[in-house]
């Protein structure tokens, strides 16, 4: 399925830096709505922030060829993905695809199944924010949801490494 104008007309993508020596935005090639910076630390590390919106229906194949263009990354987003995994309450088809790309590609998903969107509307909350890296990164970050919504309807994330 191809991303429509409705489809891109919500959510987005975004990556806030603090405390990096330098980084810049890396070239992507994906039809995703997704964008990647590599970022220097202690050591350069490639972060990339990825939409799927709710009825966009991804394959393993876009994932895979997404990740495929990444050294050791962080990949965080908001999936629209469900799995018992990370805190849903049931299992997709895009939550089987993302367990799939997680154990078939030596990944990490630092997931707790704590809650990180809330729907307004009708007060439910699910875990649809995910945040994954290679395994040689996992143990580099302290990974937290805030409490607050700060105007949103999803809890911010925080890696600090």
């Amino acid at each position: 399925m191809k991303l429509t104008d409705r489809d891109r007309a919500h959510g987005g993508v975004a990556i806030i830096i603090t405390k990096a020596l330098q980084h810049f935005m890396a070239p992507l090639n994906t039809q995703l709505q997704a964008i990647t910076i590599r970022a220097t630390f202690d050591r350069e590390i490639t972060i990339c922030s990825l939409y799927l919106p709710p009825r966009y229906r991804f394959t393993l194949g876009n994932i895979q060829g997404l990740i495929n263009q990444l050294p050791p990354y962080l990949l965080l987003g908001d999936f629209n993905s469900h799995n018992p995994l990370w805190g849903g309450d049931f299992l997709d088809t895009e939550g089987r695809i993302i367990d799939d790309i997680v154990n078939n590609n030596e990944l990490t998903l630092f997931n707790d199944g704590t809650m990180t969107y809330l729907n307004l509307f009708t007060g439910g909350s699910s875990a649809i924010d995910l945040s994954i890296c290679s395994s040689s990164l996992y143990l580099d970050f302290n990974w937290s949801v805030d409490e607050f919504l700060h105007d949103s309807d999803h809890f911010p994330i925080h890696l600090k490494l």
